[in-house]
């Protein structure tokens, strides 16, 4: 509407010019004029207004008015409004249920446990071998991870689990398919922000102490591991250098790391299935890192 006012105005003033009620000037009531007829005109400085002829037709009853007041003191706007009543904005969104925490004191839950991965190895060896027990090789499992099972990441365990359906009898029978979905299960995950922190934090904290440390090693086992638990071991490297090493091997349910060296000098080594006690370990009998045969590089 507003590109039409022009226009509008200019028809106005032509309309005002023909009836001859306009002097130019703005002012005076002289002229002759329609009696009561309402016309437009020209004010003070060239403004487009109004003017309405007397009862006689003698004049008009006022000068051109343009709509601007002349004279007086300009208003103050009166009081200030106070924008009325504030809105509530209505209730605020719930977001959801909070998590649980899971198992260990405040870790997040995952979605796949240990206990879910013995389940499905087990399951799986059974339908391979109908004479094999399965409840037994769940517990035997599941309790060689008892302490580290729970500390182990979400992305490793469920990668593991998936891993064992597509694996043929023959790996499943002979333990291999559990180390070589280990083995891809890790290659999965990448290391998260948290365990890098820990192995910098760790690293450091050995060779302060004069201890040789790994790097490659520790960013490889700590990726298999919740944030929560990189947490408590990166804890660790605040103590005396006496008690860093047990501390964070504590924090990892048990596992030794940090120290370059894999070996085969566990006495169950070589036997197709991974006795070390580490990620991915079928039995916890042997020291971390002496079935590399079975367990790979640690």
């Amino acid at each position: 509407m507003r590109a039409w006012t022009p226009l509008i105005f200019g028809m106005l003033s032509l309309v005002g010019i023909a009836a001859g009620c306009s002097d130019g000037s703005g002012g005076g009531n002289g002229g002759d004029c329609v009696a009561n007829a309402t016309t437009a005109c020209t004010g003070p400085a060239g403004c487009m207004g109004f003017q309405t002829c007397n009862p006689e037709g003698t004049g008009f009853t006022a000068p051109c008015d343009c709509g601007m007041g002349t004279g007086g003191i300009p208003g103050t706007g009166g009081v200030p409004g106070t924008g009325g009543t504030n809105g509530t904005g209505g209730t605020p969104g719930t977001g959801g249920g909070t998590s649980t925490g899971g198992t260990g004191g405040g870790m997040t839950a995952c979605s796949t446990t240990f206990s879910d991965v013995s389940s499905e190895w087990c399951g799986q060896v059974k339908q391979c071998d109908s004479t094999s027990d399965e409840q037994t090789c769940i517990n035997d499992l599941t309790n060689a991870n008892a302490v580290r099972g729970p500390k182990f990441r979400c992305e490793y365990l469920d990668n593991l689990k998936s891993c064992f359906g597509t694996k043929d009898c023959v790996t499943k029978l002979n333990g291999t398919a559990f180390t070589t979905c280990n083995d891809e299960a890790v290659l999965l995950v990448a290391p998260s922000m948290v365990g890098a922190d820990f192995c910098t934090a760790y690293g450091g904290a050995l060779m302060n102490c004069g201890n040789p440390f790994d790097s490659a090693q520790c960013l490889q086992i700590v990726k298999t591991f919740s944030d929560e638990t990189a947490l408590a071991g990166q804890n660790c490297t605040m103590r005396p250098c006496a008690e860093i090493v047990n501390c964070v091997t504590s924090s990892f349910g048990g596992v030794q790391f940090g120290s370059p060296g894999c070996d085969d000098t566990c006495q169950f080594a070589s036997d197709g299935a991974c006795d070390d006690g580490g990620p991915g370990s079928s039995f916890s009998v042997c020291d971390f890192g002496t079935d590399c045969a079975d367990c790979g590089p640690r």
